[in-house]
């Protein structure tokens, strides 16, 4: 099978390479930097140049590869430092969610592939209620925090313009990564954790600055 990976020099798609040419797949793999060409083609894919929020550029580089699938996995989250500004940190992401993924089913319609997979995400998008293990069926939050609120629309955009497409599509919602190459070193959980440790203590201190004992009650 021929597949058109784009995003293929992200964190993800760096390994999805490997796994797809050890089981005979053709991998055109699409990257914004010209850099990571040669890194691409020695892990035994066709590399290519792509813009993936130019309509022309992936309508060229789909419609020229003529993949029977597109796995979709460009996201811009290299440069992101705090989350402090949720929904400004994730603007590039977000528009790959949604101008790039129109772009993409667009030029999977002109190339005749059979099967779009895209990346979403779970946990913080997820509403409030039901068991913790949650799976693609589930609902997304519908009153997500003000300061996240477009980056889940984003998500939600994605999600259904892949399900709804004439083309067979596949979302995966992908919990958090972290390790080398990733946006987090350390586990997810564990920043929460210190995060909530810092706030516990902060909290003490005022307490304690007001004089009073209630972290102290029995």
């Amino acid at each position: 099978m021929k597949v058109f990976l784009a995003g293929a020099s992200g964190a993800i798609g760096r390994r999805i390479i490997p796994q797809l040419v050890r089981r005979d797949h053709h991998v055109i793999a699409a990257t914004r930097t010209t850099s990571k060409m040669d890194g691409l083609r020695t892990a035994g894919a066709e590399p290519v140049v792509v813009n993936g929020l130019d309509r022309d550029s992936v309508m060229k580089a789909v419609v020229s590869a003529q993949p029977d699938a597109i796995v979709h996995q460009m996201t811009g989250l290299a440069t992101i430092r705090s989350l402090k500004k949720f929904d400004d940190e994730f603007a590039l992401t977000n528009r790959l969610r949604t101008e790039g993924t129109a772009y993409l089913i667009e030029a999977a319609r002109a190339a005749g592939a059979r099967k779009l997979i895209a990346q979403s995400y779970t946990g913080w998008p997820n509403v409030r209620e039901g068991n913790r293990v949650k799976t693609e069926e589930e609902l997304l939050d519908p009153n997500p925090p003000k300061t996240m609120s477009r980056t889940l629309d984003a998500i939600r955009r994605l999600e259904a313009s892949v399900r709804l497409s004439d083309i067979t599509g596949i979302v995966l919602r992908y919990g958090s990564f972290y390790g080398p190459g990733s946006v987090s070193p350390v586990p997810m959980d564990e920043k929460l954790d210190l995060r909530h440790a810092v706030r516990a203590l902060s909290r003490l201190k005022k307490d304690l600055r007001a004089g009073t004992r209630k972290h102290f009650a029995p």
